[in-house]
């Protein structure tokens, strides 16, 4: 044997091994993540899918299997609470049909120029296509832009070139991938190795700007984040990509567009005024929403009145409006909702959906598309401030409560469910408490509710970072952490059931 023939099978040897090796570690990540669900064991695709696809396999019916596509965000994909619409719309409490359903959502995906596209491209492998998005849309417009986008408190986009390589790329994927992306973006090692690299960036970054913050926290800012031509594209946007997919629909497809959900009880993210009073203005709006974190609304009303008539005044306003009354019901209560939703649109800063979509949504006509609406049947069940906060985790993505109430809508609408699947929704965390003190659950089912609790957590530390002030953040960060514990609790001190 020649030398060359020799390093040639070494080569291969070590080539063997590594893939040998590459394939064991992998396999031992999938055990792991399997048994515990755990963020550091996650690939790439599942990071950004969530629950990827689930079959319903109902023993109720054995007609045909009814695709159905999601698209949308965070909230559509389930951020941050124990069970996502699409998950109930999977379990056979909620219907008697066979479903497969697959959840193209992603966390901070827009749905313009993005979710949108990908719909267009896999519309014909499915029956019906559930649309629920809006809340990043102001993204589209950061993306066309061609600098970076600094916004308030020295947060910084993305390099919009960069960001728009990669959702065309991903675009792309998304409707032939080629198989070595495909293996790449399901290898937990890529996706574990990539976290490293980017937190270790990310830190170094951190560092570097450590005193160069371009806004301090305020609750006025003397500079405008979008302009109304950018605002008008936005929304002009999200209108255009509707209809062009609802013409693109066969006659036995559905076409499902949702109103969004989305939390006015918290404050604006940003308020304008270009003017010099800009201080004493910031001011004021401190001394305010410090005697609303301390229920101190005697002295509120007059002090509000030297604000000027803006997102956090409308803001104010309207929470004080809801101190006066205990229900949800009645004039006097939609006019306070009205204040807080005028807050909502008046935000300098769209991280929450345009109340002109939700209203594009309701009006929008076509013989395929059913729209449905479950933020009016959650404003006409709510009953008190405590059942409102209930229905979310934070300032705009839904609650398990929340959700349950989206899955209740869209299965209304197509299939035959079971009414009493709410009472089901609203058990700790998905599972079935026993009054024998038992529980029947699975151990994935407790270590995915965990993360989510956490993720929930993590998500509201960092946000609350950047906010001018903690009221209300506070309150959704307290809870998830009081639910977390009690899970635990429970987990640790009963008697399992497998």
């Amino acid at each position: 044997m020649s030398w060359t023939e020799s390093k040639f099978k070494d080569i291969i040897y070590v080539l063997l091994l590594t893939i040998l090796l590459i394939f064991t570690i992998e396999v031992l990540m999938l055990g792991v993540f399997s048994l515990t669900k755990s963020k550091y064991f996650t690939s790439l695709d599942e990071y950004r899918f969530g629950t990827n696809s689930c079959y319903n396999n109902s023993r109720l019916d054995s007609g045909k299997v009814t695709k159905i596509a999601i698209f949308g965000g965070s909230s559509a994909a389930g951020y941050g609470s124990p069970i996502s619409f699409t998950k109930l719309m999977c379990d056979s409490n909620f219907t008697n049909k066979r479903l497969f359903i697959r959840n193209y959502s992603e966390n901070g995906a827009k749905f313009s120029d993005f979710q949108a596209d990908i719909a267009k491209k896999v519309l014909d492998q499915y029956d019906v296509i559930v649309i629920y998005s809006g809340h990043n849309e102001y993204l589209v417009q950061f993306d066309k832009r061609e600098s970076y986008t600094i916004l308030p408190n020295g947060i910084k986009t993305n390099n919009p070139k960069l960001r728009r390589l990669i959702i065309e790329r991903r675009i792309k994927e998304a409707h032939n991938p080629s198989v070595l992306k495909s293996i790449i973006n399901n290898s937990r090692i890529y996706y574990f190795l990539l976290r490293l690299i980017n937190r270790y960036t990310a830190q170094t970054e951190e560092i570097s700007k450590h005193d160069n913050i371009v806004f301090p926290k305020m609750f006025y800012y003397n500079n405008e984040f979008m302009s109304d031509i950018e605002i008008k594209d936005m929304t002009d946007s999200y209108k255009k990509n509707i209809v062009e997919i609802s013409a693109m629909l066969r006659d036995d497809q559905k076409l499902i567009i949702s109103t969004v959900l989305s939390n006015d009880l918290f404050p604006p993210v940003a308020d304008v005024y270009l003017d010099n009073k800009i201080n004493d203005y910031n001011e004021i709006a401190r001394l305010s929403y410090s005697m609303l974190a301390n229920g101190e609304y005697g002295g509120l009303e007059k002090m509000v009145e030297k604000l000027p008539i803006s997102a956090h005044r409308y803001y104010i306003d309207g929470v004080l409006c809801l101190s006066k009354t205990v229900k949800y019901e009645g004039y006097f209560s939609q006019k306070c909702l009205s204040k807080l939703k005028m807050a909502r649109e008046s935000d300098a800063l769209k991280v929450r959906i345009i109340p002109e979509i939700n209203k594009f949504i309701r009006q929008f006509k076509h013989k395929n598309v059913i729209v449905i609406d479950p933020v009016k049947d959650f404003l006409s069940k709510i009953v008190d401030l405590n059942e409102y906060r209930s229905n979310f985790i934070d300032f705009q993505h839904p609650s398990q409560l929340g959700h349950a109430l989206i899955a209740e809508n869209i299965l209304n609408e197509v299939l035959l469910f079971d009414q009493n699947s709410r009472h089901y929704s609203k058990e700790f965390c998905g599972i079935s408490w026993h009054e024998n003190g038992k529980l029947q659950y699975s151990e994935l089912q407790y270590n995915e509710c965990v993360n989510n609790y956490e993720n929930n957590i993590n998500w509201l530390n960092n946000i609350v970072k950047y906010q001018p002030t903690t009221y209300q953040y506070n309150y959704y960060k307290t809870k998830a952490e009081e639910e977390l514990k009690k899970l635990k609790f429970l987990y640790n001190s009963t008697n399992r059931v497998h």
